[in-house]
């Protein structure tokens, strides 16, 4: 199975087993079945208690929304419960096809509202959207999968201070497994919050009148603007990485086509060409390119459906080659997230005064300590970055924090202060280059 597979949710009771562990089991009264089965610690786990016999599956069949309402809650977790279920809301509602500007405002409302709540709701079922809730966390999780596994090693590998010495003995795969809860509660936030915004913003020619669409400044203002600076950097540091996997895809999909065209017609690519002898110095072929004048093509894979980012990410061959076709037909050049984070909200009247206030704790040399890692604090890097001055509202745009392209390499932003102090990126210090690009000195 790929890694990036989502398991089955086909559920069927096992046959009863003969052996005597099974036995054993089978004698079992009925409340101790419900307490396995609620206090399951993830959905696999789940699946596997289900399928392992019809007594076990029975109990499921009879309590089945309290069973699968608390192990998907406690799966996808409580502090970002809200954004998976907003995230479903604006997948299944007609915003990615014929909708007007207001019907997406009254959406943004709605939301805006539901994240303001100072303590989440406390839900015990998710009636008929547990499944459908689960089906959408599968397909986040394997991108946050993903994103561990690529970029959690840079920032523990470049800075050669791994405290564990199993981890420095071997090439240590990192995974979802290896984080804390928090750091998964930011991760999987940024994913839905990056979902959320494709499909309020997905625009294409097939989606109605040019006017319903919505540019950077309005998505700034009216979606971004909802979040502090440092998890509007979240949603940078995924930005960032999807649009570098689109890219890996579509590099990988025109290796498979020169390697066809080779096969069938070696002329065509004429070693003594100088112009052509060399498959990376072709223009069409290089990321410059893809990055220039194919750059809206690029952003807009970034807001398909998370479903089939997952399968583009996860496709070879002619099912690659497929997947590419299919979405690049109708595209329309248009806004998206890449323009809209490097839009400054500073010219929204609303946030000057907010911004005002800022500035003048900065210029007052207030600073702001690290107390401890949550998901509702910015995380030690967040601050560390801003030399542990405020930047708590969404005041600076993207380019305007150049410092933030070299650190989102590695998702500064989701990580816990354990693992950067253990990595010593922490106890390093910047220096600000001419080119803008950043530098960390011992």
């Amino acid at each position: 199975m790929s890694p990036l597979s989502p398991p089955t949710l086909a559920i069927k009771p096992g046959p009863k087993s003969s052996t005597v562990g099974m036995a054993g089991l089978e004698d079992l009264p009925p409340d101790i079945f419900f307490l396995m089965l609620v206090n399951a610690s993830s959905m696999e786990v789940l699946w596997g208690f289900i399928r392992a016999s019809p007594r076990i599956f029975a109990v499921f069949r009879d309590q089945r929304d309290v069973i699968l309402s608390t192990v998907i809650i406690r799966e996808i977790g409580v502090s970002v419960l809200q954004e998976a279920q907003s995230a479903l809301r604006s997948s299944r509602r007609e915003l990615r096809e014929f909708v007007s500007k207001k019907d997406t405002l009254d959406w943004i409302a709605t939301y805006e509202a539901e994240i303001s709540r100072d303590q989440p709701v406390q839900q015990t079922s998710l009636g008929a959207s547990a499944v459908p809730l689960w089906r959408q966390h599968r397909s986040v999780k394997s991108l946050a999968s993903l994103y561990v596994r690529e970029r959690l090693h840079i920032a523990i590998h470049e800075f050669e201070r791994v405290v564990n010495e199993e981890a420095r003995q071997r090439d240590h795969c990192y995974d979802l497994e290896d984080l804390s809860d928090t750091e998964k509660a930011r991760l999987f936030r940024g994913f839905y919050r990056f979902a959320i915004y494709g499909n309020l913003f997905f625009y294409d020619g097939r989606r109605g009148r040019i006017e319903n669409a919505m540019y950077a400044p309005e998505q700034c203002e009216n979606f971004l603007c909802l979040f502090p600076s440092w998890q509007v950097e979240e949603l940078s540091c995924v930005n960032d990485f999807v649009e570098d996997k689109v890219l890996d895809k579509w590099q990988e999909k025109e290796e498979n086509e020169y390697n066809t065209l080779i096969a069938a017609d070696p002329s065509t690519w004429d070693i003594n060409n100088r112009t052509k002898a060399n498959r990376s110095d072709d223009y069409y072929f290089s990321t410059r390119e893809k990055r220039g004048w194919q750059e809206s093509y690029l952003q807009y894979f970034g807001t398909l459906k998370v479903p089939t980012l997952v399968s583009l990410f996860t496709a070879q061959d002619d099912k690659l080659l497929q997947i590419v076709k299919e979405n690049l037909e109708g595209q329309w050049q248009h806004d998206f997230l890449f323009k809209a984070l490097g839009e400054d909200p500073y010219y929204f009247p609303f946030i000057n005064p907010k911004r005002d206030e800022q500035e003048k704790k900065v210029s007052d040399g207030v600073t702001v300590q690290f107390h401890r890692d949550s998901v509702s604090e910015a995380n030690e890097a967040w601050l560390w970055a801003h030399n542990y001055q405020p930047c708590d509202l969404y005041i600076e745009a993207s380019y305007n924090f150049p410092i933030g392209e070299g650190l989102r390499r590695f998702g500064y932003v989701f990580w816990d202060s354990s693992r950067l102090h253990n990595a010593g990126i922490l106890e390093k210090e910047f220096v600000w280059p001419s080119s803008c690009l950043w530098l960390l000195l011992t």
